[in-house]
């Protein structure tokens, strides 16, 4: 219930500038913009970046010993997070690098999924049987 100060305060406005407050302040800046559009994704996908492993973990070299199948199935299964850093990173440098790699993924994304939606009968026929002879003219 409004105090009689803020229905005080409310009639010296112009017309149009009315209404209450939900408490949300505006942004300030460009930054805590981008901080407020991105919140959502944090939440929703914030908890892979807790399994992050350190860098220098991550890059440091050593001889390999044992089993080298197993040991790379343990590398990849414990710097995951890490390898997929590096993929976006390396995504987001190469479309800004040459952006007609966009372009191309965009082709190449419409592609599949016109294949993945249209059943193979119908985009081509294999023949078969007696009558996949090449024609002799």
């Amino acid at each position: 219930m409004a105090t009689p100060e803020a229905e005080k305060l409310g009639a010296d406005l112009p017309a149009g500038v009315q209404g209450t407050m939900d408490g949300e302040k505006p942004p300030l800046s460009q930054m805590e913009e981008l901080r407020k559009a991105i919140e959502p994704f944090k939440l929703k996908y914030g908890h892979y970046l807790t399994q992050l492993r350190p860098w220098r973990e991550f890059i440091r070299l050593s001889k390999p010993e044992g089993d080298i199948q197993k040991r790379l199935q343990m590398n990849l299964s414990h710097f995951q997070i890490n390898y997929a850093v590096v993929f976006l990173l390396q995504m987001v440098l190469a479309i800004i690098s040459h952006p007609e790699c966009l372009v191309v993924i965009c082709v190449m994304a419409a592609v599949w999924i016109v294949e993945s939606l249209v059943p193979p009968r119908l985009l081509f026929s294999i023949p078969r049987g007696e009558h996949a002879r090449p024609r002799t003219h």
